[in-house]
């Protein structure tokens, strides 16, 4: 009944299937809602469409955008059924396709490399990755008092 309001990316004009599509790839290439203490600021999903809205130049927000509809249009003919409908075995064969096929276009290509990579920089940048795999420690470090010369 009631939908929280999406927000507003000035050079994203996308609806809220479009952005549900996005989230659905981005939770299939990484799934990092069964990693038990992974929190982050923002959800994927906002980082993603954060940084293609502020960080890309037009062209690449326009090639991403065709990418997205090519993306759909891709789903329909070829699977004739919706992202999440898809059985893992196709979520596989898809998956390949659009990392080594010749024959799909270039902005298909580009939307989910795209999304592929900024899905992984959202979860390389996160706390939970950084302290548990990188041993981050937030500057100047720790303080050793009284240490032995």
């Amino acid at each position: 009944f009631f939908q929280e309001p999406l927000k507003v990316y000035a050079n994203l004009p996308l609806d809220r299937a479009q952005r549900g599509l996005i989230d659905q790839l981005s939770n299939t290439l990484l799934p990092t809602s069964k990693i038990e203490g992974l929190t982050t600021v923002e959800p994927t999903l906002d980082f993603m469409l954060g940084m293609v809205n502020d960080c890309y130049i037009k062209e690449d927000v326009d090639k991403y955008l065709v990418g997205l509809t090519a993306f759909q249009i891709h789903l329909t003919e070829k699977y004739q059924s919706s992202f999440e409908k898809l059985s893992p075995e196709k979520v596989t064969e898809l998956f390949t396709e659009l990392k080594t096929s010749d024959t799909i276009s270039e902005e298909l290509k580009y939307f989910f490399s795209t999304t592929k990579q900024l899905t992984e920089k959202h979860f390389i940048s996160s706390e939970y990755y950084q302290k548990k795999y990188m041993d981050f420690e937030f500057a100047p470090g720790r303080y050793v008092g009284c240490a032995a010369l």
